[in-house]
């Protein structure tokens, strides 16, 4: 086909383009996109590192709260729906999330006596790991999904696919995974 003036018009094809925020590409890979929403949060997070996250007149509970609206919603955004988080991607997402809640702390380096390691300081603001803030958002997702009670859904995520540990798709694979831990505080619920 030809354009306005006349000039034949190309087709540009590409292995993978961003769409709502999120980099989509044919063989589903995420640390691309990790790296996209560590960009994302990081240009949040830069401008009030100093003046808001490093304050010491605001709150700690305050400066979390913020953390999860301007900075966490970035970072975070659908990765519930990624069907596997690499390894790679997960350090990527956590170095953001590290970094942000050491500014909180004040401890931006590790200390000598490694007292100052991720877990002390998420210790220290009662903060859970990454990898449990994505399981509750995953775990939130399924709620919101179950709620519409649609029987196309429900039908989808009971399918059976050869070759997975329990038969299930990827993501489902993933939200067993995180219930397993919660069955014994809410088996009945759970079954």
């Amino acid at each position: 086909s030809r354009d306005d003036s006349g000039a034949p018009q190309r087709l540009r094809v590409v292995d993978s383009y961003k769409h709502l925020g999120s980099m989509v590409d044919p063989d589903n890979r995420v640390i691309q996109d990790a790296g996209l929403r560590a960009s994302k949060a990081m240009a949040s997070f830069a401008p009030l590192s100093v003046s808001l996250f490093g304050a010491r007149a605001i709150p700690r509970r305050l400066k979390l709260s913020l953390m999860t609206s301007l900075i966490l919603s970035r970072l975070l955004y659908n990765v519930a729906t990624w069907p596997t988080v690499p390894l790679r991607a997960y350090q990527v997402l956590n170095a953001v999330y590290m970094r942000v809640l050491r500014r909180i702390v004040g401890k931006m380096r590790f200390g000598i006596s490694g007292r100052d390691n991720d877990l002390s300081i998420r210790v220290s603001l009662g903060a859970p790991s990454l990898s449990i803030l994505i399981a509750r958002r995953r775990l939130m997702l399924l709620a919101s999904v179950l709620r519409c009670n649609s029987q196309a859904v429900s039908a989808l995520l009971s399918t059976a696919v050869p070759g997975t540990p329990h038969g299930k798709l990827p993501w489902v694979e993933l939200l067993i995974s995180d219930m397993l831990p919660l069955q014994p505080f809410h088996n009945a619920q759970l079954d």
